[in-house]
């Protein structure tokens, strides 16, 4: 309705008479889609329901009244192109499957009093609705997944997706050919200012919010995000890296750095390039912490 689409379902509804109809006909329906996930990310918008109705929250109505003001990037003034990353991040993914499990991450949420993107992310559920994993091990294979949210959320995501495989009678343990790249900022688009991007990302980052997510959300690189959670961890004086990094890759990150951290490239190298240097950089600022607190743990088989 906001595009302007000519979708019978508006007509149906009546919306077709309503002033908003093609209210951001300049935008792409992709442009749009990452707005509305910047102010759920701001908490000015909130998704609800099994199948995700948005509301407006108390801070968006606040927004509404124009007393308070959301970060959001703004189009470049030439229609924006969707980025092959957007669509590659959505390739392989069974959607219906994805909103089952986002129903079952909002339960979650509810009943631990914490926002959705605290239990899993969307990057997460995506990569789970797309491999569908039926077991504890291939659990594991999952973006974002590590021993611990395998541990706290595993059994109730594993059954849900057993369930729809079998009802639809699709195949389970899917390998993708090619894993697909986070999502990353709509090409043609300006970020927000550095001072608010910054404020911004340490505000998600407090409310555990992924890698993926605060960069999509401050309308940077997944990159340039890991060096914001870098500074971020600094001033909060961080020691460990969940849920930014699973424990087993921090103790991995640990062990090959037992020659100094002062360098990234010998612990890349030393874990054969298995582990990619933005999980690296957040490793080793959670050891810097450590050292700096006289905590460091030298052997990582005794944490």
């Amino acid at each position: 309705m906001l595009i302007g689409a000519d979708d019978p379902r508006i007509r149906e509804r009546g919306h077709d008479k309503l002033k908003t109809l093609g209210a951001l006909s300049a935008a792409t329906r992709q442009d749009v889609h990452h707005w509305i996930e910047q102010l759920i990310a701001q908490e000015c918008l909130s998704r609800t329901g099994e199948f995700p109705t948005l509301t407006v929250t108390p801070k968006g109505w606040r927004v509404i009244r124009g007393e308070e003001k959301p970060r959001l990037p703004l189009p470049s003034g030439q229609r924006v192109s969707r980025s092959r990353i957007a669509v590659d991040s959505w390739e392989g993914v069974d959607q219906e499957l994805f909103e089952k499990l986002r129903a079952l991450r909002r339960q979650i949420a509810d009943e631990e009093q914490v926002p959705a993107f605290v239990v899993l992310s969307d990057a997460t559920l995506r990569d789970m609705a797309r491999r569908r994993p039926s077991t504890w091990v291939n659990l594991l294979s999952v973006t974002g997944i590590g021993e611990r949210k395998r541990a706290d959320y595993g059994e109730r995501f594993l059954a849900s997706i057993t369930a729809h495989c079998r009802t639809h009678s699709i195949p389970t343990d899917v390998t993708p050919p090619n894993r697909p790249r986070p999502p990353a900022p709509i090409l043609g688009i300006h970020p927000v200012s550095r001072d608010d991007a910054t404020n911004l990302a340490f505000e998600l980052f407090d409310r555990g919010g992924t890698l993926d997510d605060v960069a999509v959300a401050i309308g940077r690189s997944r990159k340039r995000t890991s060096l914001y959670l870098t500074k971020y961890l600094a001033a909060r004086g961080r020691s460990t890296p969940e849920p930014w990094l699973d424990d087993d890759t921090f103790a991995r990150i640990r062990a090959a750095a037992q020659n100094g951290i002062e360098w990234l490239k010998p612990i890349f190298e030393s874990l054969g390039g298995t582990v990619d240097y933005d999980l690296i950089r957040i490793g080793v600022a959670c050891l810097r912490n450590q050292t700096e607190a006289g905590t460091e743990v030298k052997n990582p088989a005794a944490r």
